[in-house]
C-alpha cells in the first residue's frame, strides 16, 4: 500500500501509518508519502501538525497499491 499527502504552504506535517503487521512515520513540507509493500488488514493513517503551529490548511490524501 502507498499513501501520499499533498498540501499548499510550508507547514510541516507528520503522518503515521499503522497496520496490523507494519507501520511507518514520515513527514514533510507540502508533500509526503509512505509505502508499506506488505501491509495486510485494516490500516490507519493519522496526519498531524506540530503543536506549536495552528494553521488551517487543506490536504489531499491518496491511497493505492504500492508501486502503482
Amino acid at each position: 500500500m502507498e499513501i501520499s499527502v499533498v498540501w499548499s504552504g510550508a507547514t510541516y506535517l507528520t503522518m503515521v501509518v499503522s497496520c496490523p503487521n507494519a507501520s511507518q512515520t514520515v513527514g514533510g513540507t507540502s508533500a509526503m508519502a509512505a509505502t508499506l509493500p506488505n501491509a495486510a488488514g485494516s490500516c490507519m493513517a493519522t496526519v498531524t501538525e506540530p503543536s506549536s503551529e495552528s494553521v488551517a490548511l487543506t490536504f489531499t490524501i491518496t491511497i493505492g497499491p504500492a508501486g502503482g
